[in-house]
């Protein structure tokens, strides 16, 4: 997550782990109260629970299709703390564009990075078409 937020959204580590904590503590969101968004922030596990995978499941094949979902495992560090679950939002009907109005900015885009690499985490590969192209010139 520190990572990805420094490269992605440029938040130094002290920020992202601020904004981590405040999502993790729970904030108030219209029409559901205080509502804890994440996770346990401080680990660097890749193990999520099965109701979190089914969720993930579910809110993929609703979006995407059903082709898009590959029931995936992840291979945990031996060096990693993993007493935690991977840090994932902790409701996935919580996209972040509902809870949009209920977040600062920065919290947004935190919750937005958190959320999405989860969802894509057990999502299938991407499969891209590429295209070769030759030229040939001459210098006039």
């Amino acid at each position: 997550m520190q990572q990805e937020a420094s490269r992605k959204i440029n938040f130094t580590l002290k920020k992202t782990m601020s904004i981590a904590q405040g999502l993790y503590e729970g904030l108030k969101v219209e029409g559901k109260g205080h509502v804890g968004l994440i996770t346990y922030m401080r680990t660097d596990s890749t193990r999520i629970s099965e109701v979190a995978r089914e969720c993930a499941k579910k809110q993929i094949e609703t979006d995407f299709g059903k082709e898009y979902y590959e029931n995936r495992y992840y291979k945990t560090n031996a060096d990693s703390q993993d007493a935690h679950e991977a840090i994932r939002p902790t409701y996935i009907e919580l996209t972040p564009d509902s809870i949009k109005n209920s977040l600062t900015n920065d919290q947004y885009k935190l919750y937005k990075l958190i959320y999405n690499r989860f969802i894509a985490s057990q999502m299938s590969q991407a499969v891209f078409d590429t295209v070769a192209v030759d030229i040939e010139a001459r210098r006039i």
